[in-house]
């Protein structure tokens, strides 16, 4: 069970470490510092804040209360951070930081406690030829919906983060499809409100008639030597909202997308498209769509080229230089092939990182051990204090994963 209270605290000097709120804190007594109240998290759709993480900057260490907040008094103008999941035995390291305010995005290893409740939705059913996506919203914003999967039979189960029961508003979008499942014609869309509450069902009668529609471009550039994209089109009410799958396409559609022109309704689109073991991920939206369908834009990054070590190197320390060559921000990852050995992540706007020391913290660099190596670059990302600002969430931005490398610790 994660620690769900806030502590300060000082630890040993962690020298050996890799040098790597929503209100701006207080200035401290000393003016070359001032104090750093940062959020952790992980997951985007919904975000879910992480009690019981351990932060730390040189001698200090904090703890990340129950709504994933920490403190760290008095930091220096520039500073790194070493946030330790201990369940997951994960490490990310945060290089050159200097906002107050870091939002910090991490791999979770447990997920949120989740409810959910069957809706049958019994005026929204499909006949051959059309789907029918439920989105269900919080418009209260108390509650952290996860999903709305359908049961092929006009309902779904909605999941949900936070109260034990609350009132969501169901809506439903009927549509007819070509051959490969592309919108063609809105049949209706409607929404009701309908309560929720663990482990039960609920009914809801939605009242549907035909929305307006228009047709939504889609431009997309791609790096030289990169493959056709997939795409897929997600649909969402806004805050509050699980977005849903709409379609997926094999390719652009060069005709564009009919869309809704529903208040409120939002559109998303993502693409991959590979080049060798490289991937590259755009993102375009989230689109409004009430009052007209415009463009969705899609810019596809080239991945970083890794430089050093080799693949296969044997014998990496902690003093071994990982190396790669890109222009933006970049989250080093390394993967232990064998279960219950520390993993670690660095993120820097530096061309070169090393593993985090975390021997002083009762988790060395095991030995004669395997790795995996990766480096994923954010080209909305140009520093570290970019890739923590709040708005930006990087799991949701557009991104290129290099392919994978491997070594051995000695």
């Amino acid at each position: 069970m994660r620690l769900s209270a806030v502590g300060i605290f000082a630890v040993a000097p962690l020298a050996a470490l890799l040098a790597c709120g929503d209100n701006p804190p207080p200035a401290t007594a000393d003016s070359g510092t001032t104090d750093v109240g940062g959020y952790v998290f992980a997951g985007s759709d919904p975000v879910q804040p992480l009690a019981g993480i351990f932060v730390r900057l040189g001698g200090t260490q904090a703890v990340t209360d129950a709504n994933g907040f920490f403190t760290i008094p008095a930091a220096p103008s520039s500073y790194d951070l070493l946030v330790e999941d201990v369940p997951a035995r994960a490490f990310t390291s945060f290089v050159g930081l200097t906002r107050r305010d870091p939002h910090l995005q991490i791999a979770s290893s447990l997920p949120p406690d989740v409810w959910s409740a069957h809706v049958t939705v019994t005026s929204a059913l499909a006949s051959p030829g059309q789907r029918v996506v439920l989105v269900a919203t919080d418009p209260t914003q108390g509650a952290a919906l996860m999903s709305a999967t359908p049961d092929g039979k006009g309902g779904a189960t909605v999941a949900w983060a936070g109260p034990y029961s609350f009132t969501a508003d169901m809506n439903a979008l009927v549509f007819q499809t070509d051959a490969m499942g592309s919108p063609v014609k809105y049949v209706g869309f409607g929404w009701q409100s309908v309560s929720l509450a663990n482990g039960q069902d609920a009914v809801s009668s939605i009242e549907l008639s035909p929305p307006v529609t228009g047709n939504l471009a889609i431009s997309t550039t791609l790096p030289q030597g990169y493959g056709v994209p997939t795409l897929s089109a997600t649909v969402d009410f806004g805050t509050g909202g699980t977005p849903e799958e709409l379609a997926i396409w094999s390719g652009v559609p060069a005709s564009g997308v009919l869309v809704p022109l529903i208040p409120g309704l939002r559109m998303s689109f993502q693409g991959t498209s590979i080049h060798g073991a490289d991937i590259s991920v755009a993102f375009s939206g989230p689109l409004p769509l009430d009052t007209s369908a415009g463009t969705a834009t899609l810019a596809f990054p080239s991945a970083a080229k890794l430089s050093s070590p080799a693949d296969g190197a044997v014998g990496v320390e902690v003093s071994t230089s990982f190396a790669w060559q890109t222009s933006t921000v970049a989250r080093f990852t390394a993967k232990p092939a064998r279960p219950n050995s520390p993993s670690y992540s660095v993120v820097t706007a530096a061309r070169s990182c090393s593993l985090p020391d975390t021997s002083l913290l009762g988790a060395p660099l095991p030995g004669a051990a395997s790795y995996v190596w990766q480096v994923e670059t954010f080209p909305g990302a140009p520093s570290t204090d970019s890739y923590a600002d709040p708005a930006f969430v990087p799991t949701v931005n557009s991104s290129a994963l290099t392919g994978s490398r491997t070594f051995v610790t000695r």
